[in-house]
């Protein structure tokens, strides 16, 4: 039976959306597999509904028109006395709504062209951007640049790793170990023309298809090319097929063992592995960045040139044309959907891709010099450390020098079993990995090393590279200085990078793209980025960079000669790799180049005449370029020759300067005394200098010496034939690049580290005096084998000998390695939880699915707050040689990657809690708490915070995280509302003057004396009694301001210590300019004739009186602001003073919250009974104020110059000034005697700090005697 459109399109949709992969439970396949009966319904259903009513609606439309102009054309021919089925335009009329009457054919038309569509973008799990021009012939998006590097895969993100590709293992239910190992591959690059008939495919290795190695089953496969009608499946299937006749018997039960689906009930376990190793390696290379972008504007080009068909379009009838409109309304209609509903899935994948990802271990590799000799008993106890050590760096063959068994001074401690502490002491380059303890002893050791990240000289990360570069995106920006790449060279036949058929490049560059951008937001602008490639990928290279960094910041390409030896199965023997060097910012690599140099070559220097000034050479004289002004004859003493510049070129130095030179013996002719002239350059300024690079590198060692080198490190613990497979770099390669990119303290990073050459580099550089940083990063298996191991010996020891270490001469160092979170383990976490809404049906159905299936059904899973009750529990489902198990994450080192902090110190003051301290990249001081919330309680958060001193309400810390609920107070929302208020304020004060001006004539309006004149001085009796009676208390008051007020201080604690004096500068200025702005309108008004008649609401009368009526709404709101800062900051002074009280403080977090609230109720109470005092003036409350704040003025003012006071003597010093000061104040304030007020003031300021050194002076000479 025939397959329908219909149905071909839906068996289309099913590949496309993954459906057809029924087998396969790991990562989005398993996810789809789950929404598989939704999906269906909906491209079976909801799909064709539309297809029929788009059609229907137009065709309905369409009919209509024509019946109405078949019912005109009849009337006409009736009109005239013709028969109306004889008329031409009658008959066409006709045929057109007979042509009408079937949409089945267009339905076909509309299936057809989708399934066209969307297959041909489609290919095993990616949508590969090929816009078809015409047949055969792609279009490339061009924005008129002068050169464009374009690839198939530009617009997408290379995800694949070649972890299952080398190394796929499994694990049996007998504990016994399965591994598919690839034992040729292809040495074809699929990826030109000529071989598009052809594609690699898995197949069982002929040769030796099972073998037993250490008592792991290994089957071997190939990957090389067939021909594309060969399938896949058929070629497994033979696998199999052979594969279980030659199973050993102890594996046979255990491989064989059935894992069935709904589909096939007799599937075995080899079977789904096979399945899932063929599918892991041949689908989804790619995530699209903008998928629903792409596929829209390829819809439309499909449609434009493959429907409607502009090219022919005058060779088309009318009813040809419109019956194509109805088709492409359908065509758009349903594959915006299904593209809609694409991107929605594709979406959904780029986030989880790009979702930074959890740190799942973390741990330290560190030598003993700089552990404490208090936990030295414990790492003697430690086997599996000892263990380590004797794997790694021969430790048994230490012997000891005293084999009598007693210790003489001078003596050594051999090895023993327990190790014991001496031997440890005798031995710090010992590289202790913290893997092999306690989390209790981590802790421990932690906490004592302050500057925890200052003092970790490497980092490593286990971890595909993108996903690394993501997580470092907020601690190392603008950090790193040198970023060196040697990437998979891409040769299409070492297995080291997986690519898609017919995209060999393609996937390469993408894969470097990508990682390429991220690294270039961590370097700093003196940064340089140095990448290795042959001949293969080097052209390619160097153009993707150019699009990232900018062809202006090309600098070189360095050529190194490689290999020494000549194959002569080649047609060319290469000899040279490439090294393309780019600067983050050339202009500024070039203001510096001084710096960009290596240390100066020692060799030539030599000293036959004892030159005091050390051994020296002879440099030219001479330069290229023409200049006239130096290109003088100097003159031979000896022999009377005049020497010019050759042709073309000109001395260096001007005609003085060598003739002092010559006077100082600086210049010689040669040897002999008759050659050209020269200049003597001494050793010591060579080395000051130092050599600029040059771009043949043909003076360092070889790939060859790098493999010896590795051989030497590990000996027989690695094959010779692993080790001569990963050809590495020479250290000394590095070292140059090294060399010359970076000083002190540098960070220099390699995200493709392999053998870890790059901190092998490092570290010897660290030998001689000069500390280099790395930050290593690499995915594959070797990084426990290979990576890790060389770095730990190359720590112990600087030399090696058959893997054994020769001198045992080791460096102090202390790196950090850490393991994330994967791409896939992020699938294999997300959970499904269907949405009960779906079941509504209708549009809801509809767009539910297209927009927020997947997104709204998973969130749960993607991040939870029941992460954050217990940080040390927080376990993900992570997967490691392809066995997946829940493991603990270490969240608390994944919150400071996050949050972009370099960790100043970690300590564990409580079992449950982990405090952590350090500085973001704003420079901001940070404090995070940690604690297991069902064990720490937010009462005793709060007696930890007390105990520990930390407060919420100074700047100690800029901020403080905290997991968990929890009420500690938080200060900056009071400060803010201040500003808030204060910005109202300073923008009403803004406005007010200069329209007061403008409305009362400018600023000759301004009356500086009273209306009666009797204020025209300051020494004048009425100005005098003004100044004692009010001036100098208010000037009292105001200055004891931020001494005296808690709310003062309190603002002063939420300011960085760095920025105190400035910003209580700032704010001086900015309050200062409210009261002088009331002060100018008050004398505008003055200048006016203004009296006011009640002095309660003068300042209301005054904007009366200058102002339009309706502008005292604005001052209302301009007074509330100011009166709402000063009621609010007094209200939270007076409840963070009840909590300090003895009375409060060791009350519970509830009773301290309701006295608080008690005593701002209180305070609220008297100050509206104090308000309300018949004969009382705000101008009384206000003195008093001032006066009162006076009373801590001098004691505070004491203590800030450093003289000590004692709490008795502070608090004798305020109260004698309220028992004496406050008094007379108020007797002058009450009688309006000027002379007591003043008296009050100052008695009540002098008196509170003499009273308050004396006692103090008293008191600790009673404490002494």
């Amino acid at each position: 039976m025939a397959i329908s459109q219909f149905d071909s399109f839906i068996k289309t949709l099913k590949k496309v959306f993954m459906l057809d992969q029924a087998e396969l439970d790991f990562g989005i396949y398993r996810i789809m597999n789950q929404k598989r009966k939704d999906i269906e319904k909906y491209l079976n259903e909801n799909l064709k509904t539309q297809v029929t009513e788009v059609l229907s609606n137009n065709k309905s439309s369409q009919v209509a028109e024509f019946e109405n102009e078949l019912k005109e054309a009849r009337k006409a021919a009736e009109m005239l006395g013709i028969s109306p089925d004889d008329m031409p335009k009658v008959k066409d009329l006709k045929a057109k709504i007979a042509s009408l009457g079937n949409t089945e054919d267009l339905e076909n038309e509309v299936y057809s062209h989708l399934s066209t569509f969307f297959s041909r973008y489609y290919d095993k799990g990616d949508f590969v951007s090929q816009r078809r021009y015409k047949k055969n012939v792609y279009a490339i998006p061009y924005e008129g640049e002068d050169v464009k590097l374009y690839w198939a895969n530009s617009d997408q993100y290379y995800i694949k790793t070649s972890e299952y590709f080398r190394n796929y293992r499994f694990k049996l239910d007998s504990g016994k170990y399965v591994e598919f190992t690839l034992k040729e591959a292809s040495t074809e690059q699929n990826n030109n023309k000529a071989q598009n008939n052809v594609e690699r495919r898995f197949a069982l290795y002929e040769a030796c298809p099972v073998e037993v190695i250490n008592d792991e089953l290994h089957i071997n496969f190939t990957y090389e090319p067939y021909p594309k009608v060969t399938k896949q499946k058929t070629l497994i299937e033979s696998a199999f097929n052979a594969v279980k006749d030659l199973l050993p018997s102890e594996f046979k039960m255990d491989v064989l063992a059935l894992r069935p689906t709904d589909s096939d009930r007799s599937r075995t376990l080899l079977q789904k592995h096979l399945a899932d190793y063929v599918a892991r390696n041949t689908f989804d290379y790619f995530i699209h960045k903008d998928l629903k972008g792409f596929l829209s504007r390829e819809l439309d080009f499909y449609i434009k040139n493959e429907i409607l068909e502009i090219d022919d379009i005058d060779a088309r009838t009318t009813e040809s044309f419109l019956a194509h409109l109805t088709v492409i309304k359908a065509i758009k209609n349903v594959g915006s959907k299904i593209i809609e509903f694409l991107a929605s899935l594709e979406n959904f994948q780029k986030r989880l891709w790009l979702k930074k990802k959890m740190v799942v271990s973390a741990d330290y590799c560190i030598t003993l010099d700089r552990v404490p000799e208090n936990l030295y008993a414990e790492i003697c106890a430690n086997d599996a450390q000892r263990e380590e050590w004797v794997k790694l760096f021969a430790i048994d063959e230490i012997k000891s020098s005293q084999p009598d068994g007693f210790f003489k001074e001078g003596a050594v401690v051999g090895y023993s079993i327990p190790l014991t502490e001496q031997f440890l002491m005798e031995n710090p380059f010992l590289v202790l990995d913290t893997a092999f303890f306690t989390d209790d002893f981590k802790r421990k050791l932690i906490s004592v090393i302050d500057d925890i990240d200052e003092k970790c000289d490497g980092l490593l990360i286990n971890s595909e590279n993108f996903q690394a570069l993501n997580l470092l995106q907020c601690k190392y920006e603008s950090n790193v200085k040198c970023v060196y790449l040697d990437p998979p060279y891409n040769t299409g036949s070492d297995n080291l990078f997986a690519y898609k058929d017919n995209f060999l490049h393609s996937s390469w560059a993408s894969m470097m793209k990508d990682r390429t951008e991220l690294a270039k937001n961590l370097m700093n602008r003196y940064s340089t980025i140095w990448v290795s490639t042959d001949d293969g990928e080097y052209a390619n290279l160097k153009l993707n960079l150019d699009t990232i960094f900018g062809e202006d910041n090309f600098l070189c390409d360095i050529i190194w000669n490689s290999r020494k030896s000549v194959s002569n199965d080649a047609i060319v023997s290469g000899a040279t790799n490439h090294t393309t060097l780019f600067a983050k910012c050339k202009n500024i690599v070039k203001e510096n180049k001084a710096d960009f140099k290596v240390d100066a070559n020692e060799e030539g220097f030599i000293n036959p005449d004892n030159d005091p000034n050390g051994p020296w050479k002879l440099d030219p004289m001479d330069a290229p370029g023409i200049r006239t002004n130096l290109s003088y004859g100097i003159t031979n003493p000896l022999s009377g020759q005049i020497y010019y510049p050759a042709s073309g070129r000109h001395w260096r130095f001007e005609e003085k300067d060598v003739i002092r030179l010559m006077r100082e013996g600086r210049i010689l002719f040669g040897k002999t005394g008759n050659a050209k002239p020269a200049y003597k350059r001494y050793k010591y300024e060579a080395m000051g200098k130092g050599d600029a690079i040059t771009s043949l590198w043909d003076d360092v060692k070889t790939t060859a010496d790098g493999t010896k080198l590795l051989l030497n490190i590990f000996g027989e613990s690695l094959p010779k034939e692993f080790i001569d497979q990963i050809k590495p770099k020479p250290v000394e390669f590095i070292d140059r690049i090294i060399n010359v990119s970076t000083k002190e303290n540098d960070i220099i990073m390699d995200y493709f580290c392999g053998s870890a050459t790059t901190a092998h580099a490092a570290i010897n550089r660290c030998r001689t005096g000069h500390k280099s940083r790395y930050i290593l990063c690499d995915m594959n298996n070797n990084f426990n084998i290979l990576t890790k191991p060389r770095i730990q010996k190359v720590i112990y020891s600087e030399d090696w000998n058959n893997g054994k270490p020769v001198s045992r001469k080791g460096s102090s160092h202390c790196f950090k390695y850490m393991r994330l979170e994967q791409y896939e383990d992020t699938l294999n976490n997300l959970v499904v939880k269907k949405n009960t809404l779906m079941d509504q049906g209708g549009e809801f159905f509809d767009g539910y699915m297209l927009g927020y299936l997947l997104d709204t059904e998973t969130k749960d899973s993607l991040f939870s707050l029941d992460w954050f009750v217990n940080p040390w529990n927080t376990k993900l489902k992570i997967t490691r040689n392809n066995e997946t198990k829940e493991e603990k994450i270490d969240l608390v080192e994944t919150f400071n990657y996050l949050i972009g902090l370099k960790v100043q110190r970690i300590s564990y003051p409580k079992s449950d809690i982990c405090v952590v301290e350090g500085y973001n990249r704003k420079e901001e001081h940070i404090l995070i708490i940690w604690r297991d919330c069902t064990k720490v309680s937010n009462e005793d958060l709060n007696e930890f915070f007390r105990r520990m001193a930390y407060s919420t309400r100074d700047k100690e810390f800029d901020k403080i995280y905290v997991n968990g609920d929890n009420n500690l107070e938080d200060l900056k929302a009071s400060v803010f509302t201040d500003a808030i208020q204060m910005v109202f304020l300073l923008l009403a004060c803004a406005i007010f003057v200069p329209w007061a001006l403008k409305l009362n004539g400018g600023a000759a309006a301004i009356q500086i004396a009273g209306a009666s004149g009797d204020y025209g001085h300051l020494f004048s009796e009425k100005g005098l009694e003004v100044f004692l009676g009010f001036g100098l208390p208010t000037a009292i008051g105001l200055f004891a301001g931020p001494f005296g007020d808690q709310c003062f201080w309190q603002r002063a604690f939420s300011i960085r210590k760095d920025r105190i004096g400035r910003s209580f500068g700032l704010g001086a200025v900015m309050f200062a300019v409210v009261p002088l702005s009331m002060g100018i309108l008050g004398f505008i008004a003055a200048g006016t004739g203004f009296i006011p008649t009640d002095t309660g609401m003068v300042n209301f009368e005054l904007i009366k009186a200058i102002f339009p009526a309706w502008v005292i709404i604005p001052f209302m709101f301009m007074l509330i602001s100011g009166l709402l800062s000063t009621v609010d900051s007094n209200l939270c002074a007076i409840a963070s003073l009840t909590t300090d009280l003895k009375a409060t403080a060791r009350l519970k977090d509830a009773d301290q919250i309701k006295a608080s609230k008690a005593s701002m109720i209180v305070l609220l109470i008297v100050g509206i009974l104090i308000a309300n005092i018949p004969g009382l003036t705000v101008t009384h409350m206000f003195l008093f104020y001032c006066t009162l704040r006076a009373t801590t003025m001098l004691p505070t003012m004491l203590t800030l110059m450093n003289v000590r006071l004692t709490a008795s003597g502070v608090a004798a010093g305020v109260l004698t000034a309220f028992l004496v000061g406050l008094p007379i104040f108020a007797y002058g304030t009450i009688s309006n005697l000027s002379a007591y007020k003043t008296a009050g003031s100052l008695i009540t300021v002098l008196s509170s700090g003499m009273v308050a050194l004396v006692i103090s002076r008293v008191l600790k000479r009673e404490a002494v005697e």
